[in-house]
C-alpha cells in the first residue's frame, strides 16, 4: 500500500511539473574584446595564489619555459640576493612551498637604476615583483629571470 501511495505521489508530481509552462532564462554574456584576450595571454598575476600554488607554477615555468615566453609575470615571495657565475650580485624573489621545506627562486632585474642595499628591501622581506619573462636553457639548468621588473613590498 505504501509503495502504491509513493508511486501515485511521484506520478502526480511529475504530471504537475510537465504541465507547467517552461520558462526560458536569458542571461547576458559579455564577449571579451580582442585586447582583453591578448592581455590575458601575455600577463600572469600569481600574487593572489597561495605559496604552494605559486611554487608549483614556478616549477612548471622551469620545466616548460617556452610556454611563458613573451609574458609579463607578477609574483610574490621573499627578497633574496645571490651571486652569479662571475661573482656579480643578483637579486631574486624566493618562493617557498607551504611546508617551507622547498623553495624556488626567480631572479629579477629592475627597470630603474637602484643602489643596493639602499633602494632594496631587507633580506627575507615580503615582496611583489613584476617583469618580462626571460629564460636561458643550459646543459644542467634553466635560468629564469624577470627583466624590466618593478618591485613593491
Amino acid at each position: 500500500m505504501k509503495k502504491l501511495l509513493i508511486l501515485i505521489i511521484l506520478i502526480s508530481l511529475f504530471a504537475c511539473n510537465t504541465n507547467k509552462k517552461e520558462e526560458t532564462i536569458i542571461e547576458e554574456i559579455e564577449i571579451p574584446q580582442e585586447e582583453e584576450i591578448q592581455e590575458e595571454e601575455t600577463y600572469m598575476d600569481l600574487t593572489f595564489m597561495t605559496g604552494t600554488v605559486i611554487y608549483a607554477e614556478v616549477i612548471n615555468i622551469l620545466t616548460n619555459p617556452s610556454e611563458y615566453a613573451n609574458k609579463r609575470i607578477k609574483i610574490k615571495g621573499l627578497f633574496t640576493t645571490g651571486k652569479d657565475n662571475e661573482d656579480n650580485l643578483i637579486f631574486g624573489c624566493l618562493i617557498p612551498d607551504a611546508t617551507a621545506c622547498c623553495a624556488q627562486g626567480v631572479q629579477f632585474v629592475l627597470v630603474d637604476d637602484y643602489r643596493y642595499p639602499y633602494d632594496y628591501p631587507e633580506l627575507g622581506e615580503d615582496i611583489i615583483v613584476e617583469g618580462d619573462f626571460y629564460y636561458e636553457v643550459h646543459d644542467d639548468y634553466t635560468l629564469i629571470r624577470l627583466d624590466n621588473a618593478i618591485l613593491t613590498n
